[in-house]
């Protein structure tokens, strides 16, 4: 989710020598107010806010290392594996270095569900992910192929992405 006390904005220039007039903003602010100015977001303006915030967002860890060591199946791919979340961090957690306990459990449950891995119970009642679980090589050759694509200059530039 995301920080609703926080609202990132671009300025573009920022003049910062002419004294503010504190006076004028409050009556402003307090006429928008008595006319019923609605100064909060809603719905779609939400929605919104949090798809721009993402590009924007760090990620966390656990999240990073879920894309470099599984992916989610392809439809009609057969060599998928049902697995549940501690078996996925367990594999995470030796490659990425990273600690197996309740809270990283958590953050990546929510990213398994960010990023729509199906899910099932199995026999003993407990939630596993369909996941194409990556060897070494196809590890190392996705970080090839992305350096490549990255030389070769392509100008796919993603919004919020700086060119530098």
């Amino acid at each position: 989710g995301g920080n609703r006390r926080f609202l990132p904005s671009s300025i573009i220039s920022l003049d910062y020598r002419t004294p503010v007039n504190y006076e004028g903003v409050y009556a402003q602010a307090h006429a928008l107010l008595k006319q019923g100015y609605q100064y909060w977001y809603e719905g779609e303006e939400i929605d919104e806010l949090n798809r721009h915030n993402e590009l924007h967002r760090m990620k966390d860890p656990v999240e990073e290392n879920l894309l470099v060591y599984f992916r989610k199946p392809e439809p009609g791919e057969t060599c998928v594996k049902w697995m549940p979340a501690a078996t996925i961090l367990s594999k995470i957690a030796i490659y990425g270095k990273i600690q197996v306990n309740r809270q990283t459990i958590q953050i990546l449950v929510m990213s398994l569900e960010k990023y729509g891995f199906r899910t099932r119970r199995n026999s003993q009642g407990s939630t596993e992910y369909e996941v194409i679980d990556l060897q070494n090589d196809e590890v190392n050759n996705g970080f090839r192929e992305k350096n490549r694509d990255e030389k070769d200059g392509k100008d796919d530039k993603e919004e919020g992405i700086l060119p530098f």
